[in-house]
């Protein structure tokens, strides 16, 4: 039996803790209430807080857990130097993060255009600004729709897609002169691109790449990808591409990225999640993100079965190249995929009525508890705490994303099908969600 202990505190989070638990011995960090049920924190008082550093006093205690896989689930301790803090207290921990120069990949929009542009892949052309009068000039070059990315951490909220100048400068200047999507220095103008979006997912050992699997998520709050830009309100996986395809992503955007991270000396073990847009033109890279995705976790993972936590053991230890089934390139490029999954997962995220404003108070969830019990005896279904807290002997909101629902099946059909069939199960609950995850188009 294997141990792991998972840092966060959301639906990825407990879909990380709760599938690792099943066999193996979980230990948690920052959890919910819900994720403390099964993983153990290793807090013994005071609960951390995920958006600061890790403070001294949890150091010692990690020791004790020396030879526990240690998987960061959140992007914003990975951008406070969590891992140079454990890396440096206890050099032979088996950590899955970047360190913290690394993080600037997902924690700087802006650095990471540059990365890319230095690497020859493919990305949307862009606008650097630090000041709302440099907007105007900056927008000329681009024609609607206009799109609009903080430079920082944003929760997911930092992009806006947007038909008019004058949306788009409110944005922008929500963006530089207000803390309401967090402190930001400059933000960015993007060309946009129209295509498939999908979510890559590579696991990395400090040398070697394995692909784990390839979603497609749904950022857009109401059906039809209309409405505001949100964390992420569903996913589906896997997103099948044929062998050409495979080929020239490969080429034009992997093997470069991978090549680049070992040239800037960006020593990288963990997750590296890229947001790509398919287009006619060929693969471009909208966004590097430094860790699995939500809720693109919650349908990745379930399919990689018990492969899982080999894979995260090794790639802890460096060791990636140790698992069979994986046949790797040559050793330039050190590049091998997991097997294609023999099956479909589908994940419907249930929100907040406010979402993805502010919670403006919590709701309660009564018939959460009997739907559980019934999925206990499940495998092809689950329901994923990811904004819920325990309260007055009930579960209640505690976030704007509140629960997954996920589904797996012989077809994209099928999971879908079985997902909201069990949805509807909690109809009741003052909760909403997209009903066109995953619909097959005609």
């Amino acid at each position: 039996m294997s141990k792991f202990i998972v840092v966060g505190k959301g639906g990825r989070e407990y879909a990380m803790a709760w599938l690792l638990s099943q066999k193996h011995q979980v230990y948690s960090l920052g959890a919910s209430d819900a994720i403390r049920r099964f993983a153990p924190p290793l807090e013994e008082k005071k609960q951390i807080s995920l958006e600061n550093t890790l403070p001294e006093w949890i150091l010692p205690k990690l020791c004790e857990f020396s030879d526990a896989v240690f998987l960061v689930g959140p992007e914003q301790p990975l951008a406070s130097g969590w891992v140079d803090q454990v890396q440096s207290y206890l050099p032979q921990a088996k950590i899955l993060g970047p360190n913290q120069q690394a993080s600037k990949l997902e924690s700087s929009k802006v650095w990471s255009k540059y990365f890319l542009l230095r690497s020859n892949v493919p990305t949307a052309d862009f606008e650097v600004i630090s000041k709302l009068e440099e907007f105007s000039t900056a927008i000329r070059k681009f024609s609607p729709p206009y799109v609009i990315k903080a430079d920082g951490l944003a929760g997911g909220k930092g992009v806006g897609i947007f038909s008019e100048k004058e949306e788009a400068y409110q944005f922008a200047k929500k963006i530089l002169t207000t803390t309401e999507l967090g402190t930001h220095q400059q933000c960015l103008i993007e060309r946009y691109l129209n295509g498939k979006e999908l979510s890559l997912f590579l696991l990395l050992d400090g040398q070697r790449a394995v692909q784990i699997g390839i979603a497609q998520d749904y950022k857009r709050l109401l059906d039809g990808n209309r409405g505001p830009n949100t964390g992420g309100m569903g996913a589906y996986c896997p997103t099948n591409l044929t062998p050409e395809e495979e080929k020239s992503l490969q080429h034009y955007v992997i093997h470069p990225i991978l090549h680049a991270l070992r040239q800037e000396n960006l020593f990288y073990k963990g997750f590296l999640y890229l947001g790509l847009m398919q287009t006619q033109k060929g693969f471009f890279v909208l966004e590097l993100n430094v860790r699995m995705g939500d809720p693109e976790t919650q349908v990745v993972f379930p399919l990689l079965g018990n492969d899982l936590p080999r894979l995260l053991e090794k790639a802890s230890e460096g060791n990636l190249n140790a698992l069979e089934g994986i046949n790797y390139q040559p050793l330039k490029n050190c590049f091998g995929k997991c097997p294609q999954p023999k099956q479909f997962a589908v994940c419907v995220v249930l929100a907040t009525p406010d979402y993805p404003k502010k919670q403006k108070k919590s709701y309660p969830l009564a018939c959460l508890e009997q739907l559980e019990f019934e999925l206990q005896n499940q495998k092809d279904s689950y329901l994923f705490h990811a904004g819920t807290k325990y309260l007055q002997g009930q579960w209640w909101t505690s976030g704007g994303r509140v629960l997954n629902v996920v589904s797996i099946g012989k077809s994209q059909k099928e999971a879908r099908q079985k997902c909201y069939q069990w949805i509807q199960r909690l109809k009741s609950l003052p909760l909403k969600w997209r009903q066109d995850i995953a619909a097959l188009r005609s």
